[in-house]
């Protein structure tokens, strides 16, 4: 069964140890917050204040160490463009953690993380390595990205301008690795794309698909209503919020 901790929904001040820029556009953000690294679980995410900004920005949580939560981001907007300018020492107001994680079980797993959607499945490896749960991680990006924290001889990178070993997508691999790595279960997060296409791969291998979604939320508490989704539950179509509901569902039953 999933473990529930209790979420902290009101605004905490953490300080940056580190902002490390990956790529051209890609960074990884060290926060120094206890009440969030003390209840964060894989799956879940932390929402960010940024400056001139009514709305906050999500983002899924890559990596907890001790005090140190850690995330993932992509410079597309006036958001990330803030926290890309800021400097160790400096504070972010935050909330979190937020939302439902993933249901670890004690299966054999495939981790896909495509783009930065690779935070979730990485802070999940991290867990599973802990708990001894045997695992392979599959993640893809557009040019290849060295993350700090994967255990690489665990980890496989795909890379759509040839820069790493396997080029390609996600899509162009994933049966291969499933046939490889014989998994029990996958979870995966990622563009909706490469998560449908895997859901309807798990399927034809009759494979346990466990997917976190990606949408911009506006409140991150499930109360404006603005990242529903439609879930088939009992056979029938019922509204979801992924920020609340979710992010993490059952593949299956997301109508994509």
């Amino acid at each position: 069964m999933q473990e529930v901790k209790k979420q902290q929904k009101f605004p905490l001040i953490a300080e940056i140890t580190k902002n490390l820029q990956l790529s051209d556009d890609t960074y990884l953000i060290s926060l120094n917050c206890r009440e969030v690294a003390q209840k964060a679980l894989p799956g879940q995410f932390i929402s960010i204040l940024c400056e001139n900004l009514i709305l906050r920005r999500p983002f899924s949580i890559a990596n907890v160490d001790n005090d140190i939560v850690q995330i993932i981001y992509k410079i597309k907007g006036e958001g990330t463009q803030y926290i890309s300018k800021l400097k160790t020492g400096n504070n972010l107001n935050i909330i979190g953690p937020l939302g439902k994680g993933f249901n670890i079980t004690n299966n054999n797993s495939l981790l896909i993380g495509g783009g930065v959607g690779i935070a979730p499945v990485m802070y999940l490896s991290k867990v599973l390595e802990e708990k001894r749960i045997p695992y392979h991680l599959l993640a893809g990006f557009r040019s290849i990205i060295d993350i700090p924290g994967l255990n690489k001889s665990k980890t496989s990178i795909i890379a759509e301008d040839g820069s790493s070993k396997l080029s390609g997508t996600i899509n162009d691999h994933l049966e291969e690795f499933i046939n490889r790595q014989k998994p029990e279960k996958i979870y995966a997060c990622g563009p909706e794309p490469v998560l449908k296409f895997i859901v309807n791969i798990a399927n034809k291998y009759n494979l346990e698909a466990e997917v976190a979604l990606e949408k911009k939320f506006a409140c991150g508490i499930g109360a404006c209503m603005g990242c529903t989704i439609q879930i088939m539950e009992n056979n029938e179509i019922k509204n979801r919020q992924i920020c609340k509901d979710g992010p993490v569902f059952d593949g299956k039953s997301v109508v994509w």
